[in-house]
């Protein structure tokens, strides 16, 4: 059995041998040979080439889109954490100077943080079932 590569081959060898006697005879540029000629098309491959190519752009396009979404959010997040800082060490600050222990302080921090993070959780857990009990 003859693989496809192997016959298309074929028959591109075929239809050369064939323009090359048609050009033996008439001449290359007489209008019997551009009357007789063959020519071979493989549209199939045209356009799963074409739609290759088309598939590959869209694929740069959303990977460029992908990395200046990546670089936006990570310059957003070292904002947000840079704004933290500032507060959190205005803040200790302040407490410092009204007189405030150090484990005070750090109550103080770590209270915040299990308070925004139980916060956070309750939040998602709503969410979550708010959109999994519409189905």
């Amino acid at each position: 059995m003859l693989r496809p590569l192997m016959i298309e081959k074929n028959i591109i060898n075929t239809i050369s041998k064939f323009n090359k006697d048609l050009e033996k005879k008439y001449g290359k540029n007489s209008n019997d040979y551009q009357r007789y000629a063959i020519s071979y098309t493989d549209t199939a491959k045209m356009i799963t080439k074409a739609f290759g190519d088309i598939i590959n752009s869209i694929t740069f396009i959303l990977i460029a889109f992908s990395a200046i979404s990546l670089l936006v959010s990570s310059v957003m997040i070292g904002i947000l954490i840079y704004v933290s800082v500032v507060e959190r060490t205005k803040e200790i600050g302040i407490l410092r100077a009204l007189g405030s222990r150090k484990e005070g302080r750090v109550e103080n921090i770590q209270c915040r943080s299990w308070n925004s993070r139980i916060y956070i959780g309750r939040s998602r857990c709503c969410c979550s079932y708010s959109a999994y009990s519409s189905y």
